[in-house]
């Protein structure tokens, strides 16, 4: 994982496809996300979004992304 694409590696991560889900099918992953609620998933979700309209039937893709090991001293020099 990057800082940004093309920027400096932070972290290891392994990532794994869920599948295609509606936004108002989220709620049995909430407890594995950093969200509390659905409607803060889906207030990320239209700020990601741009200018594209978000609603509670957008489809999109849901990946589980597991932490494997941080740069945290690479991160501390800069």
């Amino acid at each position: 994982m990057n800082d940004r694409r093309g920027g400096k590696k932070l972290a290891d991560v392994d990532v794994k496809e869920v599948g295609e889900f509606q936004v108002k099918d989220l709620r049995p992953f909430l407890d594995k996300s950093s969200f509390k609620t659905l409607a803060s998933w889906w207030s990320a979700l239209q700020i990601l979004s741009g200018s594209r309209v978000v609603t509670m039937n957008t489809r999109g893709w849901l990946y589980k992304v597991r932490l494997l090991r941080t740069r945290a001293k690479e991160i501390e020099k800069n």
